[in-house]
């Protein structure tokens, strides 16, 4: 019988002869086929036509036929002729006397009551970090499954711990309690019935230490801190009163079972449920995690507990490895984290530098391609290695080795160089450990003609990839079937100087031009065409490029093909998904900049985003200067509440700062330091904005954190400003124009909405978002509803752009027609048009909060929630 492991790690082998069916496993969706035809509900035949519409939904319907007889006669042939069978010509299934899976043994257990039985087959979340990026329903399927599993593994475990207390198995029950709370860390109903469990155990001090790490866990993670009710319990222990005083009586144990050291019974206990704190907290697990049912247990003797030596250290391995609802949570493993150094020149010809970023970017990406570890940024081998001292094993290069900086351990390092001789390129490379630089393989010289260089990169990656495979890990001897092949060096460079232009300068016109280039040197090459649909110069453009790599999805590489699915993206929570992938793919790059913009601006996630943030360096390669990294970064510390590393990040990092400053001053309502900082402030801040919106912007977060007086202050000395200094310019409008009406002075904020428009046209530009929504507004303020529908309806007219810039279509208009419907007195209307906006991506979700044209939601407790940050 063939066996299929997918909760954890995913395994399908034939216990035969114990070998893995890699026909299978090398396909994503093939098994992605497999485990749906095996854990599916209700279990048994499914219609081809609903699988159809799971993995193949954009395919006409003869393709996608094709495509699943394809799939299903590899998978015969794979496992062998009677695992798939058919029913009629409508249904597909698996037999189940011919294949196991343990996804079903688990729930089969469960049923039988053999809770035990079921949690050694939980091993991890379902199909942990699977992902087939154009299969999107069958991933919104895959993630209601996960959450279904695990919820059920939450439940067994706190079970058969309150089973182990009945039965007076102390030890048990903290081993079970500990289980279930590292299944659910944010589940602060599970963590107090283990704060509960301690107390009965008389171990106040293990309860305080279970406490206090939850505070920290949530600190940290969700920027929050626990409810009152888990705090009132901490300090009931403090004061001694949460202990039990006579325990309630239980079954004798087995004299077997008598332990005659209580002291000892009871540290067992804490090492129990608090010994996880020796290990790393699990990844943010986002909210899917629901409360338990409690049942009510009874009291037992603590000195009935057994003092085992090996409970520490099976219960320290409980923590688990997984992804948020939506996708994110990493943990960092130095021990399975890869350097890969940019590739020395030793040719002599400058011109010849680009390969060296080529060789150290190909091979970075397709390690990172595998998902198998961590792959960090490259950088310059004199970055790491400054003169390694001759010895044995050791590279003579006369020095010391400079090890990294402790966050930024790695296991393993590769450098190479490279050399011409006469018209020939030589390419040489080395495997170092990366904790002294000792040579742990050296592959043997790669030679290629000097116009065919990027074929030698190839060779370079395959070799590097067996290699790795003997000092690493064997599942690395499959890396080519997942590595993209690399451009010409011809193309290279174009797309290097084209990245140059837009990250050095924000030069789009010369990026767009260079990248375009780089396609048109190599039509294999689709990486470019993506940069530039970040910004197109035109709607045309776009549509073409969109056009041209769909028609090729099926054969572009792992990387670029989760880039279009983010550019393609109808909604926030698909655009985050295919972000996130994007991240895994290309680890420490740009794009986790990319990513956590995705988790910000569209998932209201800003401590996620932090965690992007944080795994790339942004003072090397594409981030370096790169000024909008920490302007995100400063944008997530102030959605999570933590403005005294927000303003010490805008001090540090920001040089024109005054506009986040005056962000997290009014945030943390500190007054003065926000006259100090306006009072010496140039009427012109920059070529955008001008004092004068500081001062309304003070005004608003002020409004918004409760500082109603200074802000009413605030808001009149930004009028005047403009009243004597400078009238409203072109990109003030629209915070003048909703503090005026958010003042009443709905007259002059609809002249100036007539000047705006009139300077719009004057520019040839079509009528914008804000003035159309603004304009629906001040017509709802004025009791005018014909017009303010009638603007409305404007509004889903220019609903029609997702793809140049999710963030800025959809979500902005379900935004301003909000914003009508709350004024025209429609509350309902206008929560769920909220919804909509966030769910599309509106980019300025985490300020809606200080939005003054909401101002009649701010104490709605509907909308309240809706603006609370998620993670």
């Amino acid at each position: 019988m063939i066996e299929l492991r997918v909760l954890g790690a995913t395994a399908l082998t034939d216990p035969a002869d114990g070998h893995e069916l890699e026909s299978v496993l090398a396909q994503p969706k093939r098994l992605a086929l497999l485990a749906y035809l095996a854990i599916a509900r209700p279990r048994g035949f499914h219609r081809r036509d609903s699988v159809l519409g799971l993995f193949w939904p954009e395919a006409t319907e003869e393709r996608a036929r094709h495509a699943l007889s394809q799939a299903l006669y590899v998978l015969n042939r794979g496992m062998g002729p009677g695992v798939i069978q058919t029913r009629g010509d409508h249904e597909i299934g698996v037999d189940r006397n011919a294949l196991w899976c343990d996804v079903v043994a688990f729930e089969e257990a469960l049923n039988a009551g053999e809770r035990a039985k079921a949690m050694e087959l939980y091993q991890g979340e379902l199909l942990s970090g699977f992902y087939v990026g154009e299969a999107r329903e069958f991933e919104r399927w895959l993630d209601g499954e996960r959450s279904r599993l695990a919820a059920k593994a939450v439940d067994a475990a706190w079970e058969l711990a309150e089973e182990s207390e009945r039965t007076g198995n102390g030890v048990e029950a903290g081993r079970w309690a500990s289980k279930a709370t590292s299944l659910a860390p944010y589940d602060e109903a599970g963590v107090r019935r283990i704060m509960e469990l301690l107390a009965r155990l008389c171990d106040s001090s293990g309860v305080l230490q279970e406490y206090e790490a939850f505070v920290k866990r949530l600190e940290r993670d969700l920027g929050t801190v626990p409810a009152a009710e888990t705090t009132a319990l901490a300090d009931r222990v403090r004061s001694g009163d949460a202990l039990p005083r006579e325990p309630a009586v239980t079954p004798e144990p087995a004299e077997s079972q008598v332990s005659h050291a209580p002291d000892a019974g009871r540290a067992v206990a804490r090492q129990s449920v608090a010994g996880g704190e020796s290990t790393e907290d699990p990844p943010l697990a986002g909210d899917r995690w629901a409360s338990s049912p409690r049942t009510p247990v009874r009291w037992f003797r603590p000195w009935t507990l057994i003092p085992v030596a090996g409970v520490l250290a099976a219960v320290v391995g409980l923590r688990v490895m997984g992804r948020s609802e939506t996708g994110t949570g990493w943990e960092a493993d130095p021990t399975r984290r890869v350097m890969v150094t940019v590739f020395e020149n030793e040719t002599g010809d400058a011109d010849l530098d680009v390969l060296g970023r080529m060789a150290a970017d190909w091979i970075t990406q397709g390690l990172g391609e595998t998902g198998l570890m961590e792959v960090v940024m490259p950088r310059t081998a004199d970055e790491i290695l400054v003169g390694l001292e001759a010895g044995a094993g050791t590279l003579s290069l006369g020095g010391e080795y400079r090890p990294l900086p402790e966050d930024e351990q790695v296991s393993t390092i590769v450098r190479g160089a490279y050399y011409r001789f006469g018209d020939s390129l030589t390419f040489q490379a080395h495997i170092l450990d990366g904790r002294d630089a000792s040579v742990l393989a050296s592959l043997e010289p790669i030679s290629t003609v000097e116009g065919a260089a990027h074929l030698a990169v190839v060779t370079l990656r395959e070799r590097l990839a067996a290699t790795l495979a003997s000092l690493v890990d064997a599942r690395l001897a499959r890396w080519t079937q997942y590595g993209s092949k690399p451009p010409t060096l011809e193309a290279y460079a174009e797309f290097s100087k084209g990245l140059d232009a837009y990250l050095g300068s924000f030069d789009t016109r010369t990026a767009v031009e260079r990248l375009l280039n780089a396609a048109r040197a190599d039509s294999s090459f689709t990486l470019p065409l993506l940069w530039v649909l970040w910004f197109p110069p035109t709607q045309e453009t776009a549509d073409s490029i969109l056009a041209a790599l769909e028609s090729r999805r099926s054969s572009l590489p792992p990387l670029d093909r989760s880039l279009l699915d983010y550019h393609t993206a109808s909604s926030a929570p698909a655009a985050y998904r295919a972000a996130f992938r994007v991240a895994e793919l290309s680890p420490g790059s740009f794009f986790m900049y990319k990513a956590a913009k995705a988790a910000l601006r569209g998932m209201n996630r800003p401590l996620e985003a932090i965690q992007f943030l944080q795994r790339a360096d942004p003072d090397r390669g594409a981030l370096r200067d790169w000024g909008l990294y920490w302007r995100v970064f400063v944008e997530a510390y102030h959605a999570a509440g933590d403005h005294e590393r927000e303003l010490a990040t805008i001090q540090e990092r920001i040089p024109d700062g005054l506009f986040p400053e005056v962000f997290a001053l009014g945030a943390a309502g500190r007054i003065d330091d926000i006259e100090a900082l306006l009072e010496p402030a140039p009427a012109l801040i920059n070529r955008t904005l001008t004092l004068g919106t500081a001062i309304l912007l003070a005004a608003e977060e002020l409004r918004a954190h409760g500082y109603s007086q200074h802000a009413a202050a605030m808001a009149a000395r930004g009028f005047r400003w403009y009243d004597s200094v400078m009238p409203p310019r072109l990109n003030d409008y629209l915070i003048v124009t909703r503090e005026w009406a958010y003042a009443g002075q709905l007259d002059r904020a609809g002249r100036l909405i007539d000047q705006m428009e009139e300077e719009f046209a004057e520019r040839g530009v079509e009528a914008h978002w804000g003035v159309l929504g603004m304009r629906g507004v001040l017509a709802a303020m004025h009791g005018d509803r014909e017009t303010a529908l009638a603007y409305s309806e404007r509004l889903e007219g220019l609903d029609h752009r997702p793809h140049l810039d999710w963030l800025l279509s959809t979500g902005k208009v379900r935004s301003w027609q909000a914003r009508i419907a709350l004024h025209l007195g429609e509350r309902d209307r206008a929560m769920s048009l909220l919804r909509e906006a966030l769910l599309k991506g509106h980019n300025d979700a985490s300020h809606l909060h200080m939005d003054p044209l909401l101002a009649p939601l701010w104490d709605d407790a509907e909308f309240r929630e809706l603006m609370r940050p998620k993670g």
